[in-house]
């Protein structure tokens, strides 16, 4: 097991009110890894929402045979998926992973694939609170720790590039506790990563 039943609860009411936004803002820079590789047969999106990414590169490289999604909180997707792809990506979804359960999750997603792998980690609280009044990004913490993390985690992925960006620099960000008070919460860090693997 990588999600408890009551976290799994809370996705899945969130997708199904549509509170998770569909766009990707970052579909873009994701199109140019796929093109800038040598076409993938298989891509996972880990961590799909209601699959709207996927959509999009079905559409932009339909010659990928494999386009696949998994996503606990929907029910299209909650099937873990098994094998390997040749690529995977990742966007804004591993500090939503529930803490005890980070460890194996990303073990798993190293499984997961055979060649490249494209994530971003937000570094910054969310937004949003989940019902029970934590905040939806369950895991906050720096570019070092979560880059250590990875190498402890995904021995045999290789870190081939990464970027630390901030996102609106010359704003904080603000978010809405319980009671509709919105309070500053720093700088938005986003962590962008494509790794490899080191047997590919």
């Amino acid at each position: 097991m990588m999600i408890t039943d009551q976290y799994k609860k809370y996705l899945q009411t969130l997708n199904n009110n549509k509170k998770f936004p569909q766009q990707n803002f970052w579909y873009d820079d994701i199109k140019k890894f796929i093109s800038d590789e040598p076409l993938p047969s298989s891509l996972i999106d880990y961590g799909c929402s209601r699959g709207a990414l996927i959509e999009k590169i079905k559409t932009d490289f339909p010659s990928i045979q494999v386009v696949d999604g998994y996503d606990p909180g929907v029910a299209k997707f909650e099937q873990k998926p098994v094998g390997q792809y040749d690529m995977l990506v990742s966007t804004d979804v591993i500090e939503h992973i529930e803490p005890e359960f980070l460890d194996t999750t990303l073990s798993y997603i190293e499984s997961l694939y055979k060649k490249t792998a494209w994530i971003i980690i937000a570094c910054y609280p969310a937004k949003k609170f989940l019902p029970d009044g934590r905040n939806a990004h369950l895991i906050v913490e720096s570019s070092d720790w979560w880059l250590n993390k990875i190498k402890l985690t995904m021995p045999n992925s290789i870190i081939e590039s990464k970027q630390v960006i901030i996102l609106n620099p010359d704003r904080d960000i603000r978010s809405k506790v319980h009671g509709g008070v919105s309070i500053p919460i720093g700088k938005a860090v986003e962590l962008r990563l494509v790794l490899r693997k080191s047997n590919g």
